[in-house]
C-alpha cells in the first residue's frame, strides 16, 4: 500500500533459513536500520518452551536495531540488550492485499491459494472499514471458536485452552440469556466444540468471513476475550477496523495510543460484562467514532507501518 502511494520503495528477499511457520518479518530500512516485525500471539518464539524459557531465547536471539512486537509489555524489556529497542507495533488482523511477485511459480501459487481461500479467510483490508453510524436497534455480537487442549503438550497451554474455552462459552451463555434476540453469538463448528458445547455451535454459513463482516455492520456492540497466550486477537482489530463498540476482557499487551474506556471497556466476569454492555448502549456513538479515528491512524496497515518506519528514523 505504501510502495503504490510513492512513499516507499520495496525490495523482496526470502532468506536461506525462511521459517513460515512463525510470523517474524527482518526489514532493512535506507541500507542502514535492521528491523524486526513480530506478530506473534504473545512471547511464543518456541512452541516446546514455556514463556519464562521462551523469554530466555529471546533475550540471546533476534539481534536488530529496532523490534516491533504486537505482544508488547514492559516485561518484555527485562529480556532486552543495550543495542535493541523493543517497540510496540500495534494490533493486527488477517487481510489480503495484491503485491508484486517476480517469481512466475509464485504468482502462480499465491493466486491459486487466494482463489481457494478467499472465500473462507483472506480479505482484503477496506472490506472490513465501515463508518461509525450506529444501527437503530442496538446488538450484540460474539462469533468465536474454541480451542481442543489435547492439540498442545505444554501444560501451561493446555490450562490456557481450558480456561479460553470456559470464559467464550460463559459469555455466549450469559447474554443469550439477558439479551434474547439482541444478541448473536456462538462457535464455530469443529469435532472438539461439537464436543464441548453442541448446543452452541453454528453452521458453517454463519461462520464464514464474509457471514462475520455482513454480522459487523448489523450490529454495534462487539464482545472480545483473550486469544492465545494472552493475546489480543484478530478478532479485536477487525472489531476496530468496522468502527464498533467494543467489550473486552482486560488486555494483557499494549498497542499504541489505546485506551480502556475510549477505544473499550474492560469486564472481567458475568456481572461486569452485563453492566459494561448497558452502559455500551447509552455510549455507543462515541466509542465507534473514537474508534473509527484510532483504525485510520494507528491499525489501517500503511498507517500501523507508516508510524513504525518513523520511530525508526526518529529514535536515535
Amino acid at each position: 500500500m505504501l510502495e503504490k502511494q510513492g512513499i516507499i520503495k520495496i525490495k523482496l528477499v526470502k532468506p536461506k533459513n525462511f521459517n513460515k511457520k512463525k510470523p517474524i518479518l527482518r526489514v532493512q530500512l535506507n541500507n542502514k536500520l535492521n528491523l524486526i516485525y513480530d506478530t506473534l500471539d504473545g512471547f511464543n518464539w518456541k512452541d516446546d518452551l514455556n514463556e519464562e524459557q521462551n523469554l530466555e531465547f529471546f533475550s540471546n536471539n533476534y539481534d536488530c536495531d529496532f523490534y516491533f512486537k504486537r505482544s508488547f509489555k514492559e516485561d518484555l524489556l527485562k529480556y532486552n540488550n543495550s543495542v535493541r529497542k523493543i517497540l510496540p507495533l500495534g494490533l493486527n488482523y488477517n487481510i489480503y492485499a495484491s503485491g508484486k511477485l517476480s517469481n512466475f511459480q509464485e504468482k502462480i501459487k499465491y493466486a491459486l491459494s487466494y482463489f481457494i481461500e478467499s472465500k473462507r479467510t483472506l480479505v482484503k483490508s477496506q472490506y472490513f472499514e465501515k463508518p461509525p453510524l450506529p444501527n437503530e436497534h442496538t446488538s450484540i455480537l460474539f462469533l468465536t471458536r474454541l480451542w481442543d487442549p489435547k492439540n498442545v503438550k505444554n501444560l501451561q497451554h493446555k490450562n490456557e485452552r481450558e480456561i479460553i474455552n470456559e470464559n467464550r462459552v460463559k459469555c455466549i451463555e450469559v447474554c443469550k440469556k439477558e439479551f434474547g434476540d439482541f444478541f448473536t453469538g456462538g462457535l464455530l463448528y469443529d469435532s472438539f466444540s461439537e464436543k464441548y458445547a453442541k448446543n452452541l455451535c453454528l453452521p458453517d454459513q454463519k461462520t464464514t468471513k464474509v457471514s462475520f463482516l455482513n454480522s459487523l455492520q448489523k450490529h454495534d456492540i462487539c464482545i472480545n476475550t483473550l486469544g492465545l497466550h494472552n493475546s489480543t486477537g484478530w478478532k479485536f482489530a477487525e472489531y476496530i477496523a468496522a468502527s464498533r463498540a467494543i467489550i473486552s476482557e482486560p488486555l494483557v499487551y499494549q498497542s499504541p495510543n489505546l485506551v480502556e474506556g475510549n477505544n473499550y471497556l474492560s469486564f472481567i466476569d458475568s456481572d461486569s460484562l452485563i453492566l459494561g454492555i448497558e452502559k455500551l448502549k447509552k455510549s455507543k456513538s462515541q466509542m465507534m467514532l473514537n474508534n473509527y479515528h484510532y483504525y485510520n491512524n494507528f491499525v489501517r496497515p500503511d498507517s500501523l507501518i507508516m508510524n513504525s518506519l518513523f520511530l525508526a528514523l526518529d529514535n536515535p
